[in-house]
């Protein structure tokens, strides 16, 4: 009797192991990406802010966006298009929202955030690449930029685009309404 036992324990045991490895094997050894693998599209815009209730919103415009893209329209017809809205715990966790421009066509851009939810002061990561098809990936702007109250809406940067380059010294913070553009 002692034998079975411990037979069933061995294999309950050996079973228990067998299942972490399929578990933990795709993240011991990932799927290598190569290095020339494209992006989604030509720009990418990554908010991201510290763990907690906070819920801030991306909000993005481009020359050829009808209306402006956010929680609320995920598509402007146009460039930009929300890929991850934040809605928060418990439903999705890391504070992070994406977007992506398919194309790069001359005009205004804009990236706005907006303090949907906020118990203060929040500091909140904003980075922009530029994949242009004719070059080299180029950041366009890395910084932390913090939000205060709810109902802020606050322009982190715009800019203009010429042939699928950054208009030089035209990068500025003056305030565009986009989210409450639409109210």
């Amino acid at each position: 009797m002692i034998n079975i036992a411990a037979r069933d324990l061995f294999l309950n045991a050996l079973a228990f192991c067998l299942l972490v490895l399929i578990i933990i094997i795709p993240w011991i050894n990932p799927v290598p990406v190569a290095a020339d693998t494209k992006p989604v599209g030509q720009m990418i815009v990554r908010i991201s802010w510290p763990d907690g209730t906070d819920d801030i919103d991306l909000w993005l415009k481009g020359p050829d966006d009808a209306v402006a893209v956010g929680y609320s329209r995920k598509d402007g017809n146009g460039a930009w298009a929300l890929l991850r809205d934040d809605i928060g715990p418990p439903l999705i966790t890391g504070n992070e929202e994406l977007g992506i421009a398919r194309s790069l066509p001359n005009g205004l851009w804009a990236v706005n955030l907006h303090a949907y939810r906020t118990n203060g002061p929040v500091q909140v990561k904003v980075e922009i690449m530029l994949f242009p098809a004719n070059g080299p990936k180029v950041e366009l702007f890395n910084r932390p930029v913090e939000m205060f109250r709810v109902g802020q809406e606050r322009t982190v940067i715009q800019w203009r685009m010429r042939d699928g380059k950054l208009v030089p010294f035209s990068m500025n913070q003056t305030f565009v309404p986009l989210r409450s553009a639409g109210k």
